[in-house]
């Protein structure tokens, strides 16, 4: 009876602990189960708000007609509507030198004057464009020379349109790993919209343009045809009749 009474205390010792086993892994599942869940929470918040962030500053800009005018206002509604700490976007001025076109939260931090120009060979606004791929603080070793004090992440998208390289958007966020790889894409088709917007502006420009050294020279033309008919006519003097 005692070796009958000491092998059931075991086996319900063992059983216990394999329960406890059990109870401990379903717990640390459920745990891990549920981080992911969080995770997974936050990913669909980040991407909802981005892309109607996107929306948002998209339909604003179409409403602008004037190349300089979206230019000027894109960096400004990025920020507010991104929460960003900065947007500047660089233009190619030459083959090798990007120029700061337009920016928001620009500040004595980051040089100071619209002037600003960098090299396409060595800073990693240049190489995003050489590469034409997006790149964050995370993805190269290689800096920002134009990055805020505050800035704790950024990404460097290139600018590119229907067939030609246009230069590049910095975006700068005082949250650290703001640029997540589905957010970046996001952001990447915004941009694409945003390239397409600034082009189009751009060839209206152009035709107006066209158009209005057209309508001058057919002025001109006008004039000058018109001139020469009165100077070859003969138009005889008349008397009334007094009577």
């Amino acid at each position: 009876v005692g070796v009958i009474t000491v092998l059931t205390v075991n086996a319900l010792s063992i059983h216990l602990s394999q329960s406890i086993d059990q109870k401990t892994s379903l717990i640390e599942i459920s745990r891990d189960q549920g981080e992911k869940l969080k995770e997974q929470h936050l990913a669909l918040e980040i991407r909802s708000e981005t892309l109607e962030a996107s929306f948002i500053v998209i339909r604003k800009l179409t409403r602008l007609a004037r190349y300089d005018d979206i230019l000027e206002r894109m960096p400004k509604l990025m920020s507010e509507t991104f929460s960003l700490n900065s947007v500047s976007v660089f233009l190619l001025d030459t083959e090798n030198t990007l120029l700061l076109a337009s920016c928001s939260e620009w500040n004595e931090q980051a040089k100071n004057e619209r002037d600003l120009s960098l090299s396409i060979d060595d800073d990693i606004v240049g190489i995003a464009i050489v590469e034409d791929i997006s790149y964050s603080n995370t993805d190269s070793s290689i800096g920002l020379k134009t990055s805020l004090e505050e800035t704790n992440s950024y990404v460097v998208i290139p600018l590119r349109g229907r067939e030609d390289r246009l230069g590049a958007l910095v975006l700068q966020s005082k949250e650290e790993n703001a640029f997540g790889k589905e957010r970046v894409i996001i952001l990447e088709n915004f941009v694409e919209q945003a390239a397409l917007l600034l082009e189009n502006a751009n060839l209206l420009a152009q035709r107006e343009k066209a158009l209005d050294a057209e309508r001058r020279a057919y002025g001109q033309v006008t004039q000058s045809a018109w001139r020469d008919f009165i100077t070859t006519q003969e138009f005889g003097a008349y008397r009334r009749d007094a009577s």
